[in-house]
């Protein structure tokens, strides 16, 4: 049986593989972008919690406020030393992060 990986995992692994884009949906599963083509994470869908986790990790603390204020927030930020923009909102009870790498 597959181990489960965290959304960090899951990001870490897909970036060190050539990914470029992630789309990340409370009760859906991730999506993963690359040069490939579109590849969906199938072994568990994403919680609302995985996605706050990972948004605490990535978003500074001005970022999350305005995010929890207005529901939407474009930012830029660094993961696991990749430079990424990302935008993320919220549409009742879903949230949803896109994430995408930018190149040099």
């Amino acid at each position: 049986m597959e181990a489960l990986l965290t959304i960090s995992e899951l990001l870490k692994t897909a970036l060190a593989g050539g990914a470029v884009g992630f789309t990340l949906r409370s009760r859906h599963h991730p999506i993963i972008y690359s040069a490939k083509g579109v590849q969906t994470y199938d072994t568990q869908p994403s919680s609302s919690e995985d996605i706050e986790e990972i948004l605490r990790h990535i978003l500074s603390s001005r970022e999350m406020r305005q995010f929890r204020a207005t529901g939407v927030v474009h930012f830029r930020c660094v993961f696991d030393g990749i430079p990424l923009l990302a935008g993320t909102k919220t549409d009742g009870e879903e949230i949803r992060v896109e994430l995408r790498k930018l190149l040099a």
